[in-house]
């Protein structure tokens, strides 16, 4: 499952011109794709595939919803994600769009993965995404205060000067 994700990765800028360089993947492959992992999450092994999602979401490949879905799903089934620094700055972005699932993604990993090797991973993203998913209010707002005491408690992270300037 991580090959796969792996190469779906866009290709490196390697010296072609956009223009000469085809990065994209047909959607009845991705279509298949996604239905590979879905049947994967009913398997008895899911939690040692789990990680491997990191890949995939960094890929870019799969639809924002999904994708971000399919990544919090494996944050509470797997001890650690594969490749989060390689989808940082996606997840940054979508958590202005989906503060809700972004803030259940943060705190899946705060509360349920003993490795802290993600507060590196999205070292640059983590505040950002914690500053908008704060500002979006109702419950994604409640969830990220839950988020930055918890990282806190767990001396993971001091993030508590965003609570004191929402204030």
């Amino acid at each position: 499952m991580a090959f796969v994700g792996r190469s779906l990765m866009p290709a490196r800028n390697d010296g072609q011109k956009d223009a000469e360089r085809d990065d994209r993947v047909p959607l009845d492959v991705i279509a298949r794709f996604k239905a590979l992992w879905e049947s994967r999450v009913a398997s008895a092994t899911f939690s040692d595939e789990a990680p491997a999602f990191g890949w995939w979401f960094a890929s870019g490949r799969f639809d924002d919803a999904w994708s971000l879905a399919e990544l919090l799903r494996a944050a509470r089934t797997a001890r650690s994600i594969d490749g989060l620094m390689f989808g940082a700055d996606r997840f940054r972005r979508l958590s202005e769009s989906m503060p809700v699932e972004a803030a259940q993604f943060v705190y899946a990993l705060v509360c349920g993965h003993e490795r802290q090797s993600w507060i590196f991973e999205l070292d640059k993203v983590l505040r950002p995404a914690l500053e908008t998913i704060l500002r979006s209010g109702g419950p994604a707002a409640a969830l990220g205060e839950q988020i930055v005491n918890a990282l806190g408690e767990r001396q993971i992270a001091d993030y508590t000067d965003l609570l004191r300037n929402r204030r």
